[in-house]
């Protein structure tokens, strides 16, 4: 079986479980895990492949999928056993890690088709301070709401669908005959998520949840009319406006052969309130046209000093 219909599978187990508390529920006890101090703060992707205990070919193979990847600092005892990835007709991955006692871990991404859920009732959250994002971890293999428990099984632990960058990611452990695997407990699957950080330091800028989504296009205006052979040269002519700000950078954060991630920031905007801005802008290559379009685009902004804050953020200033 696919793993795409696998993935499938999993969000139809998720839609048959009841959202509400149930009796004898015990609701949302939180696992603020905090990744142990001998964490890696590498800062090349050769560096955090290594600490994940990753070899040069399964990184190579994750790379070229141009989505943030999520890959712990400190995997402990785990280890990762299979690396899995499609690009047609979805983007999508999974990482299996194992322990020596056959517990197992899935971190899973996948490109789209993944609607909104309803999830379990026992439930439990855990901060990922490198993501600056929190996973909510559900018992999904015991929660006495389930309509379809045999969709779980026994000891399942699953999380919910974290959005980086267009790549709905989570993780997973459960049963599986063909490793062998074995589920962990939540406070395991806590804190390894705890550990999360992107496989690409340049993705590290990104995947936090402080942006604002804008409309890529007005009424007028056509998503091909927007494209061009170049993304970096398409988001300058578009979004640096130089006339408005004191400084302009356009970075091509990462570019593979059917996506790529530009950032535009302005310093020293004229704007009482603002001082500087940066968008982030996801482009996806035409396959008729071989020109870039962009699908998304977000943006953080710093405050002037004393009207706000000074860290990129989507905060409003004073």
């Amino acid at each position: 079986m696919r793993r795409s219909t696998l993935l499938a599978l999993l969000a139809f187990g998720l839609a048959a479980c009841t959202g509400g508390a149930s009796d004898g529920a015990s609701a949302a006890d939180s696992l603020t895990a905090a990744p142990p101090a001998s964490a890696s703060v590498d800062t090349t992707r050769a560096g955090r492949a290594a600490a994940a205990g990753l070899s040069a070919a399964q990184v190579d193979s994750l790379a070229v999928l141009g989505f943030p990847v999520l890959v712990p600092s400190d995997p402990g005892a785990f280890r990762p056993v299979a690396v899995w990835t499609e690009q047609t007709p979805v983007w999508e991955y999974v990482v299996t890690y194992r322990r020596d006692d056959g517990a197992c871990i899935e971190v899973a991404g996948v490109e789209e088709g993944m609607d909104e859920m309803r999830l379990p009732a026992l439930a439990r959250e855990v901060s990922v301070p490198a993501l600056g994002r929190t996973f909510t971890l559900f018992d999904a293999g015991r929660d006495p709401a389930s309509d379809d428990p045999e969709n779980w099984g026994m000891g399942t632990v699953v999380s919910d669908w974290l959005d980086l960058d267009g790549l709905r990611t989570h993780l997973i452990s459960r049963y599986d005959e063909g490793l062998p695997c074995a589920p962990v407990s939540a406070e395991d699957l806590a804190a390894f998520a705890a550990t999360l950080r992107p496989l690409d330091p340049a993705d590290d800028a990104g995947i936090d949840g402080a942006w604002d989504e804008l409309e890529i296009a007005g009424e007028e205006e056509e998503i091909g009319s927007l494209g061009g052979p170049d993304p970096a040269v398409v988001a300058r002519r578009l979004y640096a406006r130089p006339e408005e700000a004191g400084e302009v950078t356009v970075e091509t954060v990462r570019e593979t052969p059917y996506r790529a991630v530009v950032m535009v920031t302005r310093l020293g905007l004229m704007d009482d309130s603002i001082r500087d801005e940066r968008l982030r802008v996801l482009y996806r290559r035409n396959d008729t046209t071989g020109d870039w379009e962009p699908i998304r685009m977000r943006r953080q902004h710093r405050c002037q000093s004393g009207r706000g804050h000074a860290e990129w953020s989507n905060a409003s200033c004073v």
